[in-house]
């Protein structure tokens, strides 16, 4: 069992809660930064914080510097009351649940030869990018990945554009859906604006 030290020997300015959960959780493999609510495990940080609702959450980032902008975008939501709890759905489910059910967003339908080749874009390139990723854990600089991963194959500019109009529409939905806060493929980078290769993540790379 795990003693709770006093809160001079912590963060003298953490909630009673949070110094508790610090001792609790070290047996995780949760180190604590310098800086109240973030801890490391592995290469990655996770972000401890209470929703409006006084339950504690999790959240998780690949930087330290990812880490402080989340704790302080998770506080500043909380105190204007736009706080919403993300989903923890995969985007390989997600996305073909999506292609599956979606009706397309201008009201006429889609037809079967246009969703066979959204599934043959999404199988191809998309989902074995992602696999098993929370939505919630995609940003933008993966899109952009994703994005130089497709270019690299040597498809014409025009397919880059046409694949990442549906990833775009793919994380509207889930957005509008409340499976996201925002959507991470707003502005996709197109083939001659992409990062170089050496510049390149993955969702969850080490």
């Amino acid at each position: 069992m795990f003693r709770v030290r006093p809160a001079a020997s912590g963060h003298p300015d953490l909630p009673g809660w949070q110094r508790r959960w610090q001792h609790a959780d070290h047996a995780r493999g949760l180190e604590r930064t310098r800086y109240p609510g973030i801890y490391r495990r592995g290469s990655r940080y996770v972000v401890v914080f209470r929703d409006p609702a006084g339950r504690q959450r999790k959240r998780s980032a690949e930087t330290l510097a990812e880490a402080r902008i989340l704790k302080a975008s998770l506080a500043a939501d909380i105190a204007r009351g736009d706080y919403r709890d993300v989903s923890g759905v995969r985007f390989d489910e997600y996305a073909r649940e999506w292609c599956r059910t979606d009706k397309g967003r201008t009201g006429r339908g889609i037809r079967e030869t246009t969703l066979e080749e959204y599934r043959k874009d999404l199988e191809i390139d998309v989902i074995p990018f992602f696999g098993r990723t929370r939505l919630s854990e995609i940003q933008p600089r993966h899109i952009k990945s994703l994005a130089q991963k497709i270019a690299d194959r040597g498809v014409a500019p025009a397919t880059v554009r046409t694949v990442m109009a549906l990833v775009r529409a793919l994380f509207a939905t889930a957005a509008e859906e409340g499976l996201i806060r925002s959507t991470p493929a707003r502005a996709s980078a197109s083939p001659a604006a992409v990062p170089p290769a050496r510049s390149r993540s993955r969702p969850g790379a080490r």
